[in-house]
């Protein structure tokens, strides 16, 4: 007998019989894949045919979604490029902006500089801050430096022209930097004897408050107004700022205000 055949003996009991081999079963397997295989060739018979047929159209498909792709990195790349030089000239305005100043005469020393005022040192960082506002107002970094414009223009006393600077950034979409412009406005405000419009910047602070001017400050700056005509609404204020962080340097700022706040 055939190795991997075997008898099967009928049910007549005679010697007819079937032979049911392995073989068999490879022809079948065979068939099934050979199906397969035509239907594969099949497949990329019609891709190809597909490909013949609108050949021009699929090369400038893949020409465009290249373009794209190009496209996309170069306006990274742009961007980043701005958010960078944006952030250089940020940094150096800060930097002039903060130089300690000469005291009587003093002189800097070799390589330093350093000013003998408030409004030269102010002059001098406005310049950086104004050339980043003007070149790179769209990045966080220019609007920043709007910001800091506005504060070297009170600095040298142009308070009209930081006002309307300060109004302009308060409506900006970029709220960090539009609570930081309401919160020196009320400030300039209240500085100006302007109490109540001051009260009602710092009010819509608490309402809305952000990283940069959270609710707590604007809290205790809306106290400070409080507190001459109105202690009792102040000591309410300054305890809130309490419960809110016990353990705050601010809540420790509102203790020591809530004291000297009459009885």
């Amino acid at each position: 007998m055939r190795a991997g055949a075997v008898w099967v003996q009928g049910n007549g009991g005679g010697g007819t019989g079937m032979l049911a081999s392995a073989g068999r079963n490879y022809f079948v397997a065979l068939s099934r894949h050979e199906l397969k295989s035509d239907q594969f060739v099949s497949t990329l018979d019609s891709w190809y045919e597909f490909y013949l047929n609108y050949q021009k159209q699929i090369l400038y498909g893949a020409l465009i979604a290249v373009g794209v792709l190009v496209a996309a990195y170069a306006t990274i790349a742009w961007y980043r490029g701005r958010q960078a030089h944006a952030q250089e000239l940020l940094s150096a305005g800060l930097d002039t902006y903060h130089v300690p100043l000469l005291e009587g005469k003093e002189t800097p020393p070799p390589g330093v500089t350093m000013f003998a005022s408030v409004q030269q040192r102010a002059a001098a960082a406005g310049k950086i801050f104004r050339q980043d506002a003007e070149q790179y107002g769209s990045t966080a970094p220019g609007r920043m430096a709007d910001y800091y414009l506005a504060l070297t223009e009170l600095d040298q006393h142009q308070d009209k022209a930081a006002a309307s600077r300060l109004r302009a950034l308060a409506t900006n979409p970029d709220r960090e930097v539009a609570s930081l412009a309401s919160n020196a406005l009320a400030n300039m405000e209240a500085g100006q004897g302007h109490v109540s419009v001051a009260e009602a910047i710092l009010r819509k602070l608490i309402a809305r408050p952000t990283g940069l001017v959270p609710k707590t400050l604007a809290m205790m700056e809306l106290a400070a107004l409080e507190a001459p005509a109105n202690p009792t609404a102040a000591r309410k204020l300054y305890q809130q700022v309490q419960n809110a962080d016990p353990n705050s340097q601010i809540a420790q700022l509102a203790q020591q205000r809530l004291a000297a706040l009459p009885q």
